[in-house]
């Protein structure tokens, strides 16, 4: 214990005598760690953390796009199609419709914009995610005003109300209850949201044909996305134009453009990391040959070459310790605007909320 408190006074005396030098490494080390672990927490919730579904493997989502534009981003279908690709899959397949809106929340004080779904009775239970308080939107639900809330909504507006099923919410004027709340981990399929509720099914063909919305499947065993597609494609080659069917694994829908984006991101930063820790190992170099007059006495008034060298590798430990904790305190604060920048440019979903887990840390 006593050679401890001697070499931790020697450290303090050491870093004192040039305190340029150590904040130096310190801020680089800093400044490297929280870039790169702001990315990597965006990388790990968005590409490495699976969706929050049962089985997300058999979740593709399916669209359409012109026969003779192969790079073009599939895009929403009518309900008319929708009803037509449904019958037309028969086993091959389960299919539900999503159509992401904003409705305006009043009743907790100023009026407010909240991202809401409208969905098919089966959407949830296709995803394979159960209420965690309450129930499901079933059938009998088209049409009637009943509502389910994420978590995040439940805890933050309803201050996690134990009796928050049959509570009454005001969306856009109309008057809805609520009848269930989904799981912590779930955030959105496509989207993020904080409300799902029942479609609004429009009542004739016309109507029909031009309401727009998102369509998911769960595909059978042993049935794969081009053929669930092939399947489609002759109801949608119908159509005037005529269009080809497009089935996408879920995963890859929910990343969209984030996925090169973050890739590029997670390649500038490991660059970066690799000209830091350089430049950091050039300065402890550096600082170790300035101080040769002083390790040379020590050794000539009968300092030990591993006391010396203790010393010199508690110093270096004491610096990296304090850049590894001003990195994690930084990214804390920037992983959040990174996501958000990365999020909506790319229009990708994150998997779980952004955190300094200890994946994320040790990376």
């Amino acid at each position: 214990m006593p050679f401890m408190l001697v070499d931790l006074r020697h450290l303090w005396r050491s870093l004192g005598r040039a305190p340029a030098s150590a904040g130096a490494a310190v801020v680089t080390l800093s400044l490297t760690i929280g870039a790169g672990a702001s990315i990597f927490a965006v990388v790990d919730a968005v590409l490495l953390t699976p969706p929050p579904f049962a089985d997300p493997d058999a979740l593709v989502t399916v669209g359409e796009t012109p026969i003779d534009d192969l790079a073009a981003v599939p895009r929403t279908v009518s309900y008319a199609t929708f009803e037509a690709w449904r019958k037309r899959a028969g086993s091959l397949a389960a299919l539900e419709a999503v159509d992401g809106t904003n409705l305006t929340l009043t009743g907790f004080g100023a009026a407010e914009r909240v991202r809401a779904s409208y969905v098919t009775p089966g959407f949830l239970r296709l995803l394979g995610v159960a209420p965690a308080r309450g129930r499901a939107i079933d059938p009998g639900d088209v049409g009637r005003p009943v509502a389910i809330i994420s978590d995040a909504f439940w805890r933050g507006k309803l201050a996690s109300d134990p009796g928050v099923v049959g509570r009454p919410l005001v969306l856009g004027g109309r008057s809805y209850t609520i009848v269930g709340v989904l799981p912590e981990a779930f955030f959105g399929a496509l989207n993020r949201r904080d409300l799902w509720l029942p479609f609004p099914v429009p009542p004739g063909q016309a109507a029909r044909s031009g309401y727009r919305v998102g369509v998911v499947a769960r595909l059978a065993r042993g049935v794969a996305p081009m053929g669930l597609a092939r399947a489609l494609d002759d109801v949608s080659r119908a159509s005037s134009p005529p269009v080809r069917v497009v089935a996408t694994p879920i995963a890859t829908a929910m990343t969209g453009d984030a996925r090169r984006t973050l890739g590029l991101l997670a390649g500038a930063a490991a660059l970066a990391a690799l000209i830091a820790f350089t430049n950091l190992a050039g300065l402890l170099i550096v600082r170790a040959i300035d101080r040769r007059r002083e390790l040379a006495v020590r050794s000539a008034l009968g300092a030990r070459r591993f006391e010396v060298g203790r010393q010199l590798l508690l110093e270096a430990q004491a610096v990296v310790t304090m850049g590894i904790a001003g990195g994690v305190l930084l990214a804390s604060w920037t992983a959040p605007v990174v996501a958000r920048l990365v999020l909506e440019q790319s229009g990708a979903v994150a998997n779980r909320e952004l955190t300094m887990s200890w994946r994320v840390i040790g990376v």
